[in-house]
């Protein structure tokens, strides 16, 4: 089980056995609870986007930056409403992602991202139009169990990011100094104030899994929202 305390430098996550995580969901899988916690988290010392802004001292990501193949910053996308004409699947309106690097030997990155819905579209279950939800993501060079078979949709070299809470998977499938792009088959996510709770999930669009293209912004635009 997890466990986080939340302090004035960030938060503090208690670390316990871990079972394996839940691989991607395939596409057509309807969203269940999450019964249980298959990924506790190692022990953080990363910061929430409310937090971040109270301790700057601690949040001098270099925007746009790269620690080996891992991005560092603040990355975002508004899709405007012409996108969101030729594309009614999607239903994603706007995506923040606060990633850095985050060496121990469990991981080398994570990723507080936060997504905001329209409504309408195939990539949402379960969410309210107009609100933020977020999640927690940390991730590994490559899938967490070698032995796995791999799911279709996932890059053996990527960075592979998992949730908590069985809450699904997420890689970083490119980054090129300019253009982030994060891809998942499916992931639960939160509303502010809630941890592993509810049943809101990021759909894949009717697709085996669905991309998403970030770019660097100013650290503030994640810090202020």
């Amino acid at each position: 089980m997890r466990s986080i305390t939340f302090t004035e430098t960030g938060f503090e996550m208690a670390q316990t056995p871990r079972s394996a995580a839940s691989p991607g969901r395939q596409a057509g899988q309807p969203p269940t609870a999450r019964t249980g916690r298959g990924f506790a988290s190692p022990r953080g010392r990363g910061l929430p986007f409310a937090l971040c802004g109270t301790v700057l001292a601690l949040c001098f990501l270099a925007t746009g930056a790269s620690a080996g193949n891992v991005p560092e910053g603040c990355f975002a996308r508004a899709y405007s409403d012409d996108h969101m004409a030729k594309v009614p699947e999607q239903s994603v309106v706007q995506m923040l992602a606060l990633v850095e690097p985050y060496p121990t030997e469990l991981t080398e990155a994570q990723i507080f991202l936060k997504v905001l819905f329209r409504e309408g579209g195939q990539g949402a279950v379960n969410v309210v139009p107009g609100t933020w939800y977020k999640q927690v993501l940390f991730c590994w060079d490559g899938p967490r169990d070698k032995a796995a078979p791999l799911a279709g949709w996932v890059t053996p070299d990527a960075l592979t990011c998992y949730a908590e809470c069985d809450g699904g998977m997420m890689q970083i499938a490119r980054w090129d100094g300019s253009k982030l792009d994060l891809r998942t088959s499916g992931l639960f996510v939160d509303e502010d104030g809630g941890e592993c709770e509810g049943n809101a999930f990021l759909a894949p669009e009717g697709q085996e899994a669905v991309t998403f293209r970030l770019h660097p912004v100013d650290l503030n635009f994640c810090v202020s929202q």
